[in-house]
């Protein structure tokens, strides 16, 4: 994921020769060795998009007319744009004498040069979008699914036969498993250094919590639900358990509440009072409330830029019917398993059985008086155990008769 010895390739659609010529000239310092790139002049937007649907490129430079364009048309390199976002993602920089065009669509990853601010500025805009690190994410999913294929498939085609329907199963499997691992870990590093990834691989991002946007269709246990009341946004999380809503055999379904972190105390001790907060109490509270080891009634969970950080409540229990679902502002899912962790730490808080303590006094006062026996040794209390466990029949009239003539 380091980039090292990439090899980058980039369209330009541009139809004045000295302009694609300069971009051309300029695009080795668009990127740092040892990566390079490869540039492809495109002189005219009917060859483009046939371009770029047959072959593969990592970023795409694009003009919005030529001289052939008529007044009032829609620019052809708009048009382009438009196909590209249909088909495949591909980074864009817009470099153009037509900017109010594409103006809304500039983000992250659709960046805009005006014609006259020259070479150097689409030099900064693509850097810009090499620093967001999507491109190398991209190549190194294109090589997973490579090594895939090429390495496992390919050899064990021949085993297991022409099963399409399996293999794409398979892959997709491989992929989410990889992609969820080691590629994610590698290419958090790569963006922040060791704070953007878990100190090891038994542990996970909070951003492992959560698919976002949710799925669309079947609503399933771990939905997080956002309300709105007269300005206040409430969370609620959908705790019936998927197989019911699936199979429509839920008349009514169960919310559980949440709350907003900073309410409680675990938080405001350790945050402390003064305005900037300080953070000079302890945080041992509130690690344990974090870390779910504060009993069964509590479940935090990480905020991010769609929700905040959350506190799930057991306690806080609603029932709406089913259809209501169909109106509910779904803003994001747990994933699996938490989806399914969740439920079932619902189920073991509903389901607690209480039972009066024993009184300490009289067992501590018992064995102050009593000496307890030691076993002697662990084999000598299991060996009668196993010895005595062969089957011995029954009855006399099952065990097996004495042979004739002894």
């Amino acid at each position: 994921m380091s980039g090292e010895g990439l090899r980058w390739r980039f369209l330009v659609v541009e139809d004045k020769v000295d302009v694609a010529d300069q971009i051309e000239e300029a695009a080795s310092s668009f990127v740092d060795p040892p990566e390079s790139v490869e540039v492809e002049i495109c002189s005219t937007f009917k060859d483009a998009t046939p371009i770029l649907l047959s072959e593969r490129f990592d970023l795409l430079i694009l003009d919005l007319k030529d001289d052939t364009a008529k007044r009032g048309e829609e620019p052809p390199g708009l048009a382009i744009f438009q196909t590209l976002k249909k088909t495949r993602f591909l980074p864009v920089v817009f470099y153009t004498a037509l900017a109010h065009h594409v103006l809304p669509e500039e983000n992250a990853f659709v960046r805009i040069v005006e014609k006259t601010a020259g070479i150097g500025q689409v030099r900064e805009e693509v850097r810009r979008v090499f620093a967001t690190r999507l491109p190398h994410l991209s190549r190194r999913i294109e090589e997973v699914q490579r090594s895939y294929l090429w390495d496992f498939v390919s050899t064990q085609w021949k085993v297991c036969g022409n099963e399409h329907v399996d293999w794409a199963y398979l892959l997709a499997r491989r992929l989410g498993a990889v992609l969820a691992g080691p590629v994610i870990r590698e290419f958090a590093k790569s963006l922040d250094g060791k704070a953007g990834a878990p100190d090891t691989e038994h542990r996970s991002h909070p951003m492992d919590m959560y698919v976002y946007p949710p799925l669309p269709g079947l609503r399933l246990a771990g939905d997080i639900i956002q309300e709105e009341s007269n300005g206040v946004k409430r969370y609620w999380i959908l705790m019936t358990p998927s197989c019911d809503l699936v199979q429509n055999n839920a008349d009514y379904v169960m919310l559980v509440g949440c709350e907003h972190l900073s309410i409680h105390d675990q938080y405001r001790k350790w945050r402390g009072t003064e305005s900037p907060p300080n953070f000079s109490g302890s945080s041992k509270d509130l690690e344990r409330l974090i870390s779910d080891r504060q009993g069964e009634r509590f479940k935090f969970l990480p905020g991010t830029f769609f929700i905040p950080d959350l506190v799930v409540d057991f306690q806080q229990v609603r029932c709406v019917k089913f259809d209501e679902l169909a109106k509910a502002n779904v803003v994001a899912s747990l994933s699996s398993p938490y989806a399914e962790a969740m439920v079932s730490k619902l189920s073991r808080y509903l389901g607690r059985v209480g039972t009066p303590d024993i009184d300490l006094n009289i067992v501590l006062s018992r064995l102050r008086t009593k000496e307890i026996p030691k076993p002697t040794s662990t084999k000598a209390v299991l060996a009668p155990i196993v010895k005595s466990s062969a089957v011995v029949p029954a009855t006399a009239s099952e065990a097996s008769p004495t042979p004739q003539g002894k």
